[in-house]
């Protein structure tokens, strides 16, 4: 081998251990780099939402059989308690004529050891409100027809715990002048089954009682509903946490009349 071949030979040779050197050398910075990282920080909060809705505050959150919930905010956001023991529990997130949505977490020293899944809840019954008309004497009735829809693909059954489980509500001016959104007093419970794609009809009315109107009342809303108290007890209970009720009527859509004193609508 000539002079020249020998040294070319020996470049090569250095040249490719210094880029074996370097490699290791690249190798190990990322590897204290990646020591370096922090894991991802643990968070105790999650989300629940409804399919159909901008607004999803509300929702209940029950932990496993703790009897203890959660409620989320307008974002669907929530936060597990600190209390929660380690182990195994399921998270169950509920709202009246949604189906429920669930997931099992493990908690791992006081932290779930996998980020919180989002739950989506689907909804499963409409609800219609209509009235025999649109304009009103002040000593007339008016006959609401409350249309219950299962808008889900399978069997379901709602039901009250007293009865009737039909209610209504008259708002005026975003105030209740009368009923509420609350099932009856009667003890006898009910329920009634609806198939996919099924709509049963109910009957109510109100006599229009002149003392709950005022002449600067000029339209008036009522809601109605099929009261879940079975599955949903808190949202159907006057006694309960004031807000689950109120919460439905930001998400039922009512039908609208007026009242006409002298065959003059009231201004």
């Amino acid at each position: 081998m000539s002079v020249m071949n020998r040294n070319i030979a020996s470049t090569l040779l250095l040249l490719l251990m210094i880029g074996v050197l370097l490699n290791v050398a690249c190798m190990d910075q990322i590897g204290l780099e990646n020591d370096d990282l922090e894991p991802p920080p643990k968070t105790m909060t999650g989300h629940a939402y409804l399919n159909d809705s901008d607004n999803h505050g509300t929702i209940k959150v029950e932990l496993g059989d703790a009897g203890f919930s959660l409620l989320t905010d307008i974002q669907g956001a929530y936060t597990l308690p600190a209390e929660m023991g380690d182990g195994q529990w399921t998270l169950t997130a509920r709202y009246p004529y949604y189906a429920d949505a669930l997931q099992t977490i493990e908690i791992i020293d006081g932290y779930p050891e996998e980020p919180l899944q989002d739950m989506l809840l689907t909804k499963q019954i409409e609800l219609e409100v209509l009235t025999d008309r649109t304009s009103y004497g002040k000593h007339d009735e008016v006959l609401i027809t409350l249309n219950v829809t299962n808008v889900s693909d399978q069997e379901l059954v709602l039901g009250s715990d007293t009865s009737p489980a039909t209610a209504y509500a008259v708002r005026i001016a975003d105030q209740i002048a009368y009923g509420g959104l609350f099932p009856g007093t009667g003890n006898e419970p009910t329920s009634i089954t609806l198939e996919a794609g099924e709509t049963q009809s109910f009957e109510m009315s109100w006599q229009i009682d002149e003392f709950n109107l005022t002449g600067s009342d000029t339209q008036i809303e009522i809601f109605a509903v099929y009261c879940t108290s079975t599955t949903h007890p808190q949202y159907f209970d006057p006694q309960a946490l004031e807000e689950l009720n109120q919460s439905l009527y930001s998400r039922l859509t009512p039908t609208t009349i007026r009242i006409v004193y002298d065959n003059v609508p009231i201004q």
